[in-house]
């Protein structure tokens, strides 16, 4: 008898949870249709992560990128070589805008192939670390002594960070005329 009764609130509470279920799923269906158009971030950590963003850079499908970037020759994470990542991004991107700062006197040509480049002196523009924006991607990397690196992928975040670096790339070049 005691088997039976339990048997028998087992049989009513599964019953009840199929109907609760049921009633509940039509939202679980909208939250995971919604959980896609979430941003997928990823953290890289030290020199070995930030080579990790670098290769997810050259394998993206993007026609063009855009970059502010604070740069002090001596203290480059990646000492500039011959075929190194940067010389791979210039030939794979046809379109390369950088705006760029750096305690020293600007460096780059500002025009060289499909990078384009505006300087802002560091003291106008106190900027450590670097922005990369290409496709649906955003990258932000910390200058400290702690290489961080962070991709976010979503097309509107990337859409809203492109916007911004729009509009630093038109008053970097009335400041650099």
């Amino acid at each position: 008898d005691i088997a039976a009764y339990i048997l028998q609130g087992s049989r009513e509470i599964a019953k009840k949870a199929k109907v609760q279920f049921k009633k509940i799923l039509p939202k679980l269906k909208i939250l995971a249709d919604t959980a896609e158009n979430k941003p997928r971030v990823r953290f890289f950590e030290d020199k070995e992560g930030i080579a990790q963003i670098h290769k997810d850079i050259l394998r993206s499908r993007a026609g063009s990128m855009d970059e502010f970037i604070s740069i002090d020759p001596d203290k480059l994470l990646f000492p500039v070589e011959a075929g190194d990542h940067r010389t791979r991004i210039a030939k794979k991107y046809k379109k390369i805008r950088v705006i760029y700062t750096s305690r020293g006197e600007p460096f780059f040509p500002k025009k060289a192939g499909p990078r384009e480049t505006r300087f802002i002196p560091f003291e106008q523009f106190p900027f450590d670390g670097e922005l990369v924006i290409y496709g649906g991607k955003v990258v932000l990397l910390t200058a400290g002594v702690k290489k961080i690196g962070v991709i976010i992928e979503h097309p509107s975040i990337a859409d809203m960070f492109r916007r911004l670096f729009e509009l630093a790339w038109q008053e970097a070049g009335r400041l650099s005329s």
